[in-house]
């Protein structure tokens, strides 16, 4: 699984995210946005998260408009920066022995 993780990095730091990959990313996180903001109470739980986090509740907009206009270069710079090998803890979980002495 390491080695498939790192591969499709080393995808994007070469190459970026293709056009068509990112414009589906984008739709599925546009329909997600939308679809969680059509009642009220999620719209009031999110524009209060905001206000608690970061006193700004009209920071959710502005979060929406950035959020669509990421571009391909912006994630390539970003994984070249931030996802490299030095940067990467792998956590190794080993299941506990079986209890009873099961085989």
């Amino acid at each position: 699984v390491l080695t498939q993780f790192q591969e499709e990095i080393d995808k994007i730091v070469k190459e970026g995210v293709p056009a068509k990959e990112l414009d589906r990313v984008k739709a599925v996180l546009r329909y997600s946005k939308v679809q969680g903001l059509q009642t009220s109470i999620s719209r009031a739980t999110l524009l209060a998260q905001y206000e608690a986090l970061d006193g700004k509740p009209e920071l959710l907009e502005q979060d929406f408009v950035n959020t669509f206009s990421v571009t391909s270069a912006q994630i390539q710079a970003a994984a070249k920066k931030y996802l490299t090998a030095g940067r990467r803890d792998v956590l190794y979980i080993q299941p506990a022995p079986a209890a009873g002495g099961a085989r």
